[in-house]
């Protein structure tokens, strides 16, 4: 026992003298990673400069912008980029650095991901886009930046009633409105036929109820139950 003890030990000591505890297990999150989380532009510049891959990903795929662009760091996220990082780099079920930016309600990010060449279409499945989670937020600042940079409303099994009818139900008054402006149907409905004033009234968004009878929404509109 004593022997093998000693090989592990003496097995330790070889790589603390080799560096090896510098080097980040396979998928493990990287000091990179914490640094872009952080918002540390001078780690960044240091690790970078040691020789670490700007676009190495941690155990969920997930490569270092895509922290700094869901924690709103537009500096460090500038400067990953500006070393090579990719803005179409996806984590594990496509979903983009544009995509965290735009949930999170980062503005100062989104623009600057959309002015490096981020795809404003990026779909995750067939109905997630970087609008739709605008839409979500109620971020109209994030979605109409989206749309004058070329996003569609219509595009996969999104479309501009369903992202109205998302914009009801979770009391996103403000992206309503910007919605109505590029035509939204007031009165469009589920395939189960529930209106949108329907929904945002089950929800309690009195603010959307209101919002939608001040532009002409069908108030005797029957719902799904009929």
């Amino acid at each position: 026992m004593k022997a093998g003890r000693i090989v592990v030990l003496g097995f330790g000591v070889l790589c603390l003298c080799c560096g090896c505890q510098k080097k980040p297990l396979a998928n493990a999150r990287t000091p990179l990673h914490d640094a872009a989380m952080r918002g540390d532009c001078g780690r960044i510049r240091t690790l970078l400069a040691e020789g670490m891959a700007v676009d190495v990903r941690d155990e969920f795929g997930v490569p270092p912008l895509y922290h700094a662009a869901r924690e709103g760091h537009k500096d460090a996220a500038e400067l990953l980029i500006d070393a090579g990082a990719s803005v179409q780099a996806v984590r594990r079920g496509g979903v983009s650095p544009l995509h965290e930016a735009a949930a999170a309600g980062h503005l100062d990010v989104v623009r600057l991901l959309i002015s490096k060449g981020a795809d404003v279409n990026a779909l995750v499945g067939s109905d997630r886009t970087p609008l739709y989670d605008a839409v979500r937020g109620d971020y109209k600042d994030i979605a109409e930046t989206l749309l004058a940079a070329g996003a569609k409303l219509d595009i996969g099994d999104q479309t501009i009633d369903k992202l109205f009818h998302t914009a009801a139900s979770q009391g996103s008054e403000k992206v309503l409105e910007t919605l109505i402006a590029r035509g939204a149907n007031l009165n469009c409905t589920t395939d189960r036929g529930v209106s949108t004033l329907h929904k945002a009234a089950y929800r309690g968004h009195a603010g959307v109820v209101r919002l939608l009878l001040a532009h002409g929404a069908d108030v005797h509109a029957r719902g799904g139950e009929g």
